[in-house]
């Protein structure tokens, strides 16, 4: 924590942040350990599904910040949504395995047989 502390600081010397990001910056480094406080004992409760709902989309919120921050808005949006799609058509793709796999399953038992 202290490493990020000086990190932005020297961002906002360098002129990378101005003072109201890098001030947002230091309060949510503070934070972290108190919402850990809190959050813990809630996450503990969750089934495993919700779990992993919640740390998607908080996976999604985080990299568009980071994108925004690189990018702009609207770059950040567009790389976002470029790839929300690329892993749905990924996901569409892997839920096709089993069965193109029975399929040459049953292609390979009935290869050699012939049918009236």
């Amino acid at each position: 924590m202290p490493i990020a502390v000086v990190a932005v600081g020297i961002a906002l010397v360098i002129g990378l942040v101005n003072r109201r990001r890098a001030f947002g910056l230091l309060l949510l480094l503070v934070s972290i350990p108190l919402v850990d406080l809190i959050c813990a004992p809630l996450f503990d409760q969750l089934p495993t599904w919700l779990l992993l709902a919640v740390g998607g989309v908080f996976v999604l919120q985080v990299a568009r910040t980071l994108l925004e921050f690189l990018l702009g808005p609207h770059a950040a949006g567009h790389v976002l949504g470029t790839s929300v799609i690329g892993f749905a058509r990924l996901a569409g793709r892997l839920s096709m395995v089993p069965l193109r796999l029975i399929a040459l399953l049953l292609r390979l038992a009935f290869r050699g047989r012939q049918t009236r």
